[in-house]
C-alpha cells in the first residue's frame, strides 16, 4: 500500500454536520496496461497458464486467475469487509442444495 491516503471527504455544506468519509477502492495500477490486458486475453483464449506480477491464470483443475492485491486500499477492504458481515442474510433451503439470501424486508422460514 502506497503511502498516499485512499479517502476522499464529500463537500460540507454550511451549518451540516461533516460528511461521511467515502473510500475508493483503487484496483492495481497493472491492470490498466494495454500490453498486459492483451497477454492475458490471449491466454484466456488459448486456455494457456500465463503468469505475471500482478495476474495469474492457470487452466487446472478449471479455467481460472488470480490478482494479488487487486483492491490497493487496506482500508477499503476492511470498510467492505465490515459492511458484508452487517448484513442480515436468511438460510434457504430446498431438497437440492441450501443458501443464505440477503433479507429485503421479508422473512420465510427453511
Amino acid at each position: 500500500m502506497s503511502g498516499k491516503r485512499c479517502a476522499d471527504l464529500e463537500p460540507v455544506s454550511e451549518g451540516k454536520k461533516k460528511g461521511k468519509r467515502e473510500l475508493i477502492g483503487e484496483f492495481s495500477a497493472a491492470l490498466h496496461e494495454e500490453s498486459l490486458k492483451n497477454q492475458v486475453a490471449e491466454a484466456w483464449s488459448r486456455r494457456t497458464r500465463f503468469s505475471h506480477d500482478a495476474i495469474v491464470m492457470d487452466p487446472d483443475p478449471f479455467h481460472h486467475c488470480v490478482i494479488p492485491n487487486f483492491i490497493q486500499c487496506q482500508t477499503f477492504l476492511e470498510g467492505l469487509q465490515k459492511e458484508l458481515l452487517d448484513l442480515d442474510f436468511h438460510e434457504k433451503c430446498n431438497d437440492l442444495y441450501k443458501f443464505k439470501q440477503l433479507l429485503q424486508g421479508w422473512k420465510r422460514g427453511c
